[in-house]
């Protein structure tokens, strides 16, 4: 949580409060000598002294997310009313979130742990999802650190979630028994069916895939303040991994190669489902941050880490790879880096500012890592 100690404690009595907040309204008259560049048209049509004023600095000092209380102010803003909000730092995840429900906001920085956000509804609020028998309206997860006002919409139903979670859970106590059933056959595993391949596998599927289709599915949505997908793409996607990764799993165990082919091609279905649901979310974003550069490589690399698990699949059968093991190698390494690695870096870039609601680092860290 941010901590200024420029301003009052929690405590602080309301004259004191009054004066953060008066001081607040008086300094928007020096806004025109630290401008950012370029400087929107609406802004010279704002009435400061007219509009709605919300100081989050004591909101913050008290141990309170302000998101909420920004975004129900700005849903009282009629069309072509504004908004002024007084911050320590630039919040750019919250403008983010503003401007997917239809407001313009520009940032002005009047001085060290102050900042002048000026909104204003440019479009007409999105309007309520639709809620159908089929679908049953979202609701928040109980005890969940998410709280953006109508968030709550864009929320699956928590036993979809829960699911994903659910496997990641129990694969990694699976994985844990496997290496303490067959901790003899580790040390010399280079390559081939047979248990430790199959232990290998309810890693990586059952705890990092699994983790990544579910948090994905609910987190992302929300970040971008778009409708979460439809409920039966994620049944879909989740039957497809449990199926296909129990599959593959015994195919491995067995060295059953019929096994492995049913199984890999059941995982690359679920793969599909995925990989189209998340890129229709990010594209539908409009964003062109290296977030999404990050998410793009790694769909990239799960689908190609996919297409060398079917033909290592069917090699086991037909045995037409010259270079089984550096193909297995490759398919490792772009499930493990490729996907996970870019998946996880991308993630932290939105994530990490929106729950500790701070400033995010600059992008050219973010183009640095990717």
């Amino acid at each position: 949580m941010v901590k200024n100690t420029d301003f009052p404690s929690s405590g602080a009595n309301a004259a004191s409060l009054d004066a953060i907040i008066s001081g607040c309204r008086k300094s928007e008259a020096r806004d025109n000598a630290v401008e950012q560049k370029p400087v929107p048209a609406w802004l010279s049509g704002f009435e400061s002294g007219s509009s709605q004023l919300l100081d989050v600095r004591p909101i913050l000092l008290e141990g309170r997310e302000p998101i909420a209380d920004v975004l129900a102010a700005a849903d009282r803003i009629p069309n072509g009313g504004g908004l002024v909000i007084c911050a320590p730092f630039n919040p750019a995840p919250l403008r983010s979130v503003l401007h997917g429900r239809g407001f313009a906001t520009y940032g002005s920085r009047l001085g060290e742990g102050h900042w002048s956000i000026r909104v204003v509804r440019t479009a007409a609020p999105p309007p309520m999802p639709r809620r159908t028998k089929r679908q049953p309206p979202a609701r928040a997860v109980p005890g969940s650190a998410v709280k953006l006002g109508g968030a709550t919409q864009r929320l699956l139903p928590e036993l979809v979630p829960l699911r994903f979670f659910g496997v990641a859970v129990f694969a990694h106590a699976a994985t844990w028994a496997g290496i303490l059933l067959f901790a003899e056959a580790l040390p010399g595993f280079h390559g081939g069916a047979g248990p430790a391949l199959a232990i290998l596998h309810v890693a990586v599927l059952g705890v990092l895939l699994a983790s990544a289709m579910g948090a994905s599915f609910q987190m992302l949505p929300v970040a971008f303040a778009l409708p979460p997908p439809p409920k039966r793409i994620c049944d879909t996607a989740f039957g497809l991994l449990v199926g296909g990764g129990a599959g593959l799993v015994v195919g491995f165990s067995l060295s059953e190669p019929l096994l492995m082919i049913g199984g890999g091609a059941l995982l690359g279905g679920a793969v599909a489902f995925h990989l189209a649901t998340v890129a229709r979310l990010v594209w539908r974003s409009g964003d062109h941050s290296p977030f999404r550069w990050h998410i793009a490589a790694a769909l990239l690399a799960i689908a190609a880490a996919v297409t060398f698990a079917i033909g290592l699949a069917l090699d086991f059968r037909l045995g037409v790879l010259e270079n089984h093991q550096g193909v297995a190698l490759t398919h490792f390494i772009l499930a493990g880096f490729g996907f996970m690695g870019l998946f996880v870096m991308g993630f932290s870039q939105i994530l990490v500012p929106m729950f500790a609601v701070a400033e995010p680092v600059g992008e050219n860290w973010a183009w640095a890592a990717f």
